[in-house]
């Protein structure tokens, strides 16, 4: 898309034209990606940037660009509201166009076992082969489930996440033009919610990973095969859970994390760190549990 075909949406003004095939946040990585920047602090993200091809900025950012040889390659929109502006033309995007996703015709597997009161988005869904979908769940578009997955009843699939700007004196409602993707025999129980990716992408679930009840799985968050994750957790944005991983009932896991494979997380853990593979994290906030157990044992010892 041409930069310049942005500007009605976005406002501001064109410093210098570009083209751009994806959005993003400063820390994406998807090609020739479209980003914004506030305040000059951010200039060194934006500089190490690679796949940045075009920017929102604030005028104080676009003079700072101007003095490195990298941020004169960048085609720039100069807006005095770099957030809005930005949020404003994804919103716009996925509202309007194909950007993000062509429409399709759903793909369902004719072996699929769908309850008559399951509702199916009328587009973008890919249904594979002995897939089970319960009573009450909602499949959203751009939703893929591969062989022999399992749906109990009152899943939401591909719902949007919990994403909001504040913008001015309001909160701007950011749209999801992602996707969801459970591959092969994921099985998830009853009133769980997957939400699909926010700038295109997947919200990924490997195979063989089995979700318990009310579990809600944020935006982007991808997940390796073979996980157990345990009743009443939340997984926040764009964490990434590796192979093999147990998720105790109640954890919550905060954004953008990396959490190792074989690692175990015990129950009700807050994990606000990544998590080394193969060890097991305790408590509020989660530390080693033999180190949680040491602690325990001192305070009490000191009572």
């Amino acid at each position: 898309m041409q930069l310049e075909d942005a500007l009605p949406i976005t406002g501001g003004r064109l410093a210098r034209s570009g083209t751009f095939a994806s959005l993003g946040t400063l820390r994406g990585s998807t090609p020739d990606m479209l980003s914004f920047a506030e305040d000059e602090k951010y200039v060194p993200e934006v500089l190490r940037n690679e796949y940045l091809s075009c920017l929102v900025c604030s005028e104080a950012v676009f003079a700072r660009l101007e003095g490195e040889s990298r941020g004169k390659g960048l085609g720039v929109i100069v807006s005095p509201e770099p957030r809005w502006a930005f949020f404003r033309l994804h919103n716009w995007l996925v509202r309007n166009t194909e950007f993000y996703r062509p429409r399709r015709a759903n793909r369902i597997d004719p072996s699929a076992r769908i309850h008559p009161t399951a509702v199916v988005a009328d587009h973008n869904v890919e249904i594979g082969p002995h897939v089970q979908i319960g009573a009450h769940v909602v499949v959203h578009p751009n939703t893929i489930l591969d062989e022999r997955v399992v749906i109990r009843a009152n899943v939401t699939l591909g719902g949007s996440g919990f994403e909001f700007k504040r913008v001015g004196g309001g909160i701007l409602s950011i749209e999801h033009g992602g996707g969801v993707h459970l591959h092969r025999e994921v099985e998830v129980l009853a009133n769980s919610h997957i939400a699909r990716g926010l700038f295109g992408g997947d919200t990924e679930v490997g195979e063989q990973t089995k979700i318990d009840a009310l579990v809600n799985i944020s935006h982007n968050v991808r997940i390796g095969r073979r996980c157990l994750i345990a009743a009443n957790t939340a997984i926040s944005g764009s964490t990434e859970v590796g192979d093999d991983v147990w998720i105790g009932t109640g954890a919550t896991l905060a954004d953008g994390l990396e959490i190792g494979s074989g690692s175990t997380i015990s129950l009700g853990a807050v994990v606000v760190t990544n998590v080394a593979a193969g060890s097991r994290v305790t408590g509020n906030f989660a530390i080693p549990h033999d180190r949680f157990l040491l602690n325990h044992w001192h305070a009490q010892r000191g009572r």
